[in-house]
């Protein structure tokens, strides 16, 4: 499979993301469950804040600081990753995976999923379908390095 150009923050993402500060940082914790709870909806920064208690120009700040990325960021890789974990478990259509986790266009879904994974929400499902017989060394590096995150964080 050949590997996506993206920006060198997209490429940064997972490695930049503090896990532990939800689970250290209790206004953060509830964001995390909050968007867990509401992942298939629109889910705003006023949203995360009140989730938060906080007023958003601070809490934006304030995620950034703890997190390593703004909230934005940081909502757009948890629903990439949402996928990549139902592509696991599930053969769903790539259209409704893309709206189970809260895109409401499969072209921005697809082009997320790429920026972030370096490939296609096909050719994943493709790579990680046990019957397939993809060899890892296929799997792209970045689609490999959220599975690895998801096989060792208990709150993503």
């Amino acid at each position: 499979m050949k590997e996506v150009a993206s920006t060198p923050i997209q490429q940064q993402w997972v490695e930049r993301v503090v896990w532990q500060a939800f689970s250290y940082y209790r206004p953060l914790s509830r964001v995390c469950e909050y968007v867990l709870r509401h992942l298939h909806d629109t889910v705003t920064l006023a949203d995360a804040a009140r989730a938060a208690h906080f007023e958003e120009t601070y809490f934006s700040s304030y995620f950034r600081k703890r997190v390593g990325i703004p909230f934005t960021s940081w909502l757009r890789l948890r629903r990439v990753v949402r996928a990549v974990e139902i592509l696991l478990r599930e053969d769903i259509s790539i259209e409704e995976l893309a709206h189970q986790v809260g895109f409401k266009s499969l072209r921005t879904f697809e082009q997320s999923f790429k920026a972030l994974t370096g490939t296609t929400p096909r050719a994943a499902r493709k790579a990680m379908n046990p019957h397939m017989r993809v060899a890892n060394s296929q799997i792209p590096a970045r689609l490999a390095q959220i599975l690895a995150h998801i096989s060792q964080m208990e709150v993503l």
